[in-house]
């Protein structure tokens, strides 16, 4: 194809000598480059990340309970369930001296100390915070 009057670099560009590309679209296998980790499901899923390693380390005699330090005394919540709900805010269910309770968190205040709690039911499984981690796949 003549070059009709434009040097290299303007053929180069051309839609005359070229065809336009596909759009470049990031694989699934990438998502961590184009990831916001200032998001509550980042900060989620470091934290299940965590309480697994930790609940992992137990015996059949012990649970995982979180104590919380914020409310002018301290608090021991024996977790049951974790959610979050973008950008900024964390969920954490469970009990409070036997009492159902839920911890609504703003991400910037996360401070508290995992613990290992004697199981409440002596006569029951351990109580284990029942998850999945997110996966590439």
């Amino acid at each position: 194809m003549p070059n009709k009057g434009l040097t290299d670099s303007e053929a180069l560009h051309s839609s005359e000598t070229l065809q336009t590309p596909e759009p470049y679209m990031p694989s699934f296998h990438m998502k961590s480059l184009i990831r916001d980790h200032s998001m509550a499901d980042y900060a989620y899923e470091v934290i299940l990340k965590r309480i697994k390693e930790f609940q992992d380390e137990l015996d059949d005699e012990h649970e995982v309970a979180l104590q919380l330090a914020s409310f002018g005394q301290s608090i021991t919540l024996a977790v049951t369930a974790i959610g979050y709900s973008n950008p900024s805010t964390l969920v954490f269910y469970g009990y409070v001296n036997g009492r159902p309770a839920t911890l609504i968190q703003h991400m910037s205040q996360l401070n508290f100390l995992l613990l290992s709690v004697q199981k409440q039911d002596p006569g029951k499984p351990p109580r284990r915070i029942g998850f999945e981690l997110p996966t590439e796949d």
